[in-house]
């Protein structure tokens, strides 16, 4: 999944993508560094809560009757008010 930038200037990226980012990390940091990266630069405090709003959004676009291509898109922009 692409990175997008969000309304907040925060990317938001797949959870796997920021895990993988987070470890390259990790390797010069510690538990403590990478937290504040998540929470500075991607809004999040801890992977779980990223994977959670991921499965949420999904969840959203497959409930929804709006089949439109671009929702998820625009969902991932709009960040939180996407609900």
């Amino acid at each position: 999944m692409s990175i997008f930038l969000s309304d907040k200037n925060r990317f938001v990226v797949s959870p796997f993508l920021l895990n993988y980012f987070l470890s390259y990390i990790g390797k010069f940091g510690d538990f403590s560094t990478k937290s504040v990266i998540a929470d500075k630069y991607f809004g999040v405090n801890d992977i779980n809560q990223m994977y959670d709003y991921f499965v949420n959004l999904i969840d959203s676009f497959h409930d929804s009757r709006n089949h439109n291509s671009w929702f998820l898109l625009n969902a991932l922009i709009a960040g939180d008010s996407a609900e």
